[in-house]
């Protein structure tokens, strides 16, 4: 996390003011919202209800699980309940097709050795309401392969059957809706004796009758090594795999048309990047026969390596098909349409006129993994992109000489990551720092910035506070430091020197006449003129520093940097698997008075794991917060010499500040972290001496630990970067 410093001793002052009770904390309701970007991140999975008009579900790798809301044509996120990033990647959804308020959601975004067994979310409501159920096996829904599926099914003939094709386990069963499940022992295993890296089931619906399990089972592999397609005619008793099917490669979806017909679209890879060759193949499931309907044939003439992923059916006419290409970079992904069954083929989507309005950041959509017919509006399709979902509604449009449009239909998704936030006194509402998407002014946030993201990464942000007029970030590009001098509306590299091409931390001080900058594994350099010459920070030589600014005075920046006992430091280095103390670290600050020329020594906490990024108080020079994991919440008003330590506070994230409440001089505060075995984001008026809960249990957002500030404008505002569901910001209910 930060450079190893030589070991200091320190003394940290404890405030029995600041004294945090847990048990007195109370709760204040607030309505919550996201700062629209729409969109933002992968979705990896679209499913629509075979037998209930306008029922669809969309998944995504680590933003959570929606539903569309047919009449505003937005999505309804179903999972912000849930309290961590592990739990908001969805691996797989199923729906029971003999019942429309049954749904699956598997969770589980890693499966790293530290990473727990997935669970399974069981609604009997239409995702209002879940029950959680643990699974034996590991589920990945962020790692490759996401858009691959789906790898859960509820069989069509007997709803309380449910398969499961799991990356590591094999194929697994459950006889009780999700109950419980067992390891199908027949299935076969892979190459090298351990259990078939599976990735997608379907059943053949036709076969079996209404009560029984049905007896024809496809399920695809996901070894480029061993056979990749697999079928039982018993309801799972036995498995064989399927005759004459391609070699090589990996079947990312499946759909089984009504007249036997089982089309299949594959990739050399499991994506969504790396793929580099792939086809369209149809299986006629009466007489074996298979048949190559490619579209274009990857690495030909004029063409660059890609793969197949995404493909729907029309439910009405079997011959009408529609697949999706992936890692077609060079000349941008695009699907194909086929009205006879794949004998020809016509591409609709880079010849469609395409509305990005509602997303104006937004450009070719890439990661077509999922692409979907609705099952009650033939015309009307949608699939996945890295940015969200588009869709059509006249996909049929070419049939009559016309051109189809599409259009984003991401509305309500929000599933970008933060990396910081900022809350001018005046000018822009907010100004955001992403990983994927950049960044991003923010004048409404009602809608997606019709200006668009930043045009490289903010990693960090910060204005001046006497002038806001004044912002820079910075982050991980080859122009990594930027400057505006209008609030935003423009923006000018500060030519930092050559380097490593990414930030820990930029800060400007409060009269925009110093400029400090951190690059990762180079010494923190100052700017007065604006980025015309830069010189190191005198005083501060760790890699792992951060600066902030003091946000009265403008000739003060405090820097600190975290310090870690050398026996901890060696024994990481061996990999001796010695096992330590939680707390084993130490955070040391240093103080400038020369506009971050030169830095001296000042305090220290000891004790924590880390910390998050420290803030100082607007309007208050010397004061310092800090949030430090495992360690609680600290507080300075002597400029960084000492500490206090706000009492009942179990462990911080992250930290910020708001308009002061009526009547009070100190800035509203705000952070997020545990409070008496509480995670969430709380609030205090009176600088620390007590707390409110400003969440509920059903507005977790999977993380808060990322981003976190008020509104200097609007008493008891905040705003909140997630992982993975984007900004949200809250009001208190009046």
């Amino acid at each position: 996390m930060f450079r190893n410093l030589p070991a200091l001793c320190v003394t940290v002052v404890l405030s029995a003011c600041a004294a945090a009770r847990a048990a007195d904390v109370p709760s204040q309701p607030h309505v919550w919202k996201n700062v629209q970007v729409v969109g933002g991140g992968f979705v990896s999975g679209i499913i629509f209800h075979p037998a209930a008009k306008d029922l669809v579900y969309a998944r995504t790798d680590m933003g959570g699980g929606y539903r569309l809301d047919p009449a505003t044509r937005t999505w309804i996120p179903l999972t912000d309940f849930l309290g961590n990033y592990q739990d908001m990647g969805i691996e797989s959804v199923a729906l029971d097709p003999q019942d429309p308020q049954r749904v699956y959601f598997a969770i589980g975004s890693e499966a790293a050795k530290w990473a727990p067994n997935g669970n399974l979310l069981r609604s009997t409501d239409q995702g209002k309401s879940w029950e959680r159920i643990p699974l034996p096996f590991k589920l990945a829904a962020n790692w490759d392969g996401r858009g691959i599926g789906e790898r859960m099914g509820v069989d069509p003939q007997d709803g309380k059957l449910l398969y499961f094709a799991t990356r590591f386990a094999g194929l697994w069963r459950s006889a009780d809706y999700g109950s419980s499940w067992t390891k199908v022992e027949s299935f076969p295993a892979g190459p090298d004796g351990k259990p078939m890296e599976l990735g997608l089931v379907l059943f053949d619906g036709r076969s079996g009758a209404a009560g029984k399990p049905t007896p024809v089972i496809y399920v695809g592999g996901t070894n480029l090594n061993a056979p990749a397609l697999w079928r039982s005619t018993d309801a799972g008793v036995s498995w064989q795999a399927v005759p004459g099917q391609p070699e090589k490669l990996i079947p990312h979806n499946a759909v089984l048309a009504k007249n036997g017909i089982l089309y299949l679209t594959y990739s050399n890879g499991p994506g969504p990047n790396g793929v580099s060759n792939g086809a369209v193949w149809k299986l006629d499931t009466k007489s074996g026969a298979w048949t190559d309907i490619t579209p274009v044939r990857p690495g030909g003439k004029g063409e660059p390596g890609f793969g197949y992923a995404g493909l729907a059916v029309d439910p009405v006419n079997p011959e009408v098909v529609v697949v999706s290409s992936l890692c077609r970079w060079a000349l941008h992904d695009e699907l194909w349409r086929t009205l006879d069954g794949g004998a020809t083929w016509q591409p609709v989507y880079n010849t469609a006129k395409i509305d990005l309005s509602l997303a104006p950041y937004t450009n070719r959509a890439h990661w077509i993994s999922d692409v979907e017919i609705d099952p009650f509006a033939p015309n009307r399709l949608l699939f996945t992109t890295g940015c969200g979902i588009m869709g059509t509604d006249n996909i049929d449009a070419p049939d009559k000489g016309g051109v189809a449009t599409f259009s984003v239909r991401a509305g309500g998704l929000e599933e970008t990551a933060l990396l910081d936030l900022i809350c001018p006194p005046r000018g822009a509402t907010l100004f955001s720092g992403m990983l994927d998407v950049a960044g991003f002014r923010h004048d409404d946030l009602t809608v997606s910035p019709r200006a668009g993201n930043f045009e490289q990464r903010a990693d960090t942000l910060d204005y001046a506070e006497s002038n806001p007029d004044l912002v820079v970030r910075a982050g991980k590009a080859k122009d990594y430091a930027w400057m505006s001098v209008d609030n935003g509306v423009t923006w000018f590299s500060l030519k930092a020197p050559p380097g490593p091409s990414a930030s820990k931390s930029i800060s400007i001080s409060s009269d925009g006449g110093s400029v400090v900058l951190v690059p990762f594994a180079q010494p923190a350099l100052v700017t007065r003129d604006r980025g015309t010459t830069w010189t190191p920070c005198k005083g501060l030589t760790a890699n792992e520093t951060r600066v902030v600014a003091d946000r009265v005075d403008p000739n003060v920046f405090y820097a600190v940097g975290i310090e870690v006992p050398e026996e901890v430091r060696l024994a990481k280095q061996n990999n001796t698997g010695q096992q330590f103390p939680g707390n084993i670290n130490s955070a040391r600050f240093f103080r400038s008075t020369d506009g971050g020329q030169s830095f001296e020594p000042a305090g220290a906490i000891a004790g924590i794991n880390g910390i998050g990024k420290v803030r100082a108080t607007p309007g208050q020079t010397g004061n310092l917060w800090v949030p430090a994991f495992g360690g609680g919440l600290y507080r300075s008003t002597d400029g960084g010499k000492t500490f206090s330590k706000v009492e009942g506070i179990a462990n911080a994230e992250t930290v910020g500040f708001g308009k002061a409440a009526p009547g009070a001089k100190y800035p509203a505060v705000f952070f997020t972290g545990t409070i008496n075995k509480i995670y969430g984001a709380f609030r205090s008026d009176d600088g620390g001496a007590n707390w409110v809960r400003i969440n509920d249990d059903k507005n977790r957002f999977g993380n808060l630990c990322y981003a976190i500030t008020g509104d200097p404008r609007i008493y008891g505002r905040v705003y909140i970067g997630t992982n993975g569901r984007g900004i949200v910001y809250a009001d208190p209910v009046k």
